[in-house]
């Protein structure tokens, strides 16, 4: 059966709400049994979660997930797709690129475990630790992405639940809360799709528009991005590299 922590990679792993967001998920149910697939890996910013990329503890996130993905679907059905990332990203150096890294990694699982229409479900971060200016941005492509640019999905809003000790990961009862969010935000987009399956085919709203890249930080987009993705992140056009003055 499944335990908590269901992660384990770096030895000192929290209570997500994967376990309890599983529970209600078999619980609506009983004709089915549910699996959870663990691909979390703590502290990685998105950076690394790239083909080859490497994280925490000689990890390798993106190849991971993928690869135990694509394990557990030759005994079953991919049913949702959950995330929740980003504190390691809450900064200049994280932040604005997560604009273009975070739309780049979601299509590119989606292609790779064969995802399209599996819902995905986004938790936001500590609004008061990781909001702010930085915190917004990734707020906002996250939303864009799940609902918009590469749905289905749904964006779930964190709230001001006690941190661990660590003053930076919610507490298990916190996790319990959030994964009956996950869980509700889950219903809505499988009730949604029952009656369109292209229902998020719509435009990114004004309100989650990208921010612009600071040109010193253009070389770390890549050359090449798909139509749908160039136009959110650069819709007045790409702005040319400039490195930035010592």
């Amino acid at each position: 059966p499944c335990v908590d922590p269901i992660h384990y990679d770096i030895g000192k792993s929290g209570v997500g709400p994967g376990k309890a967001f599983a529970e209600a998920l078999a619980e609506s149910d009983p004709s089915i049994t549910v699996g959870v697939v663990p691909t979390a890996v703590g502290g990685t910013p998105l950076q690394a979660w790239v083909p080859g990329g490497v994280g925490k503890h000689n990890w390798h996130p993106y190849d991971d997930m993928v690869s135990r993905t694509k394990k557990a679907l030759e005994k079953g059905t991919l049913a949702a797709i959950l995330w929740h990332q980003g504190e390691s990203d809450c900064m200049r150096r994280g932040g604005y690129l997560y604009q273009v890294r975070f739309p780049v990694m979601v299509e590119r699982f989606r292609k790779d475990v064969g995802a399209e229409g599996v819902p995905l479900i986004v938790g936001g971060l500590h609004p008061t630790k990781c909001g702010g200016w930085f915190g917004n941005i990734i707020r906002k492509s996250q939303t864009a992405t799940c609902e918009h640019l590469f749905g289905p999905g749904q964006y779930v809003a964190a709230k001001e639940w006690p941190l661990q000790p660590d003053n930076i990961h919610y507490t298990r009862e916190a996790q319990q809360e959030f994964a009956k969010m996950y869980f509700a935000a889950y219903q809505d987009v499988v009730k949604k799709l029952a009656a369109d399956k292209d229902y998020w085919k719509t435009p990114v709203p004004k309100d989650l528009a990208a921010y612009e890249i600071p040109a010193e930080q253009m070389d770390q987009v890549p050359a090449e991005l798909t139509k749908s993705i160039e136009d959110y992140a650069f819709p007045k056009g790409r702005p040319a590299f400039k490195p930035k003055a010592k």
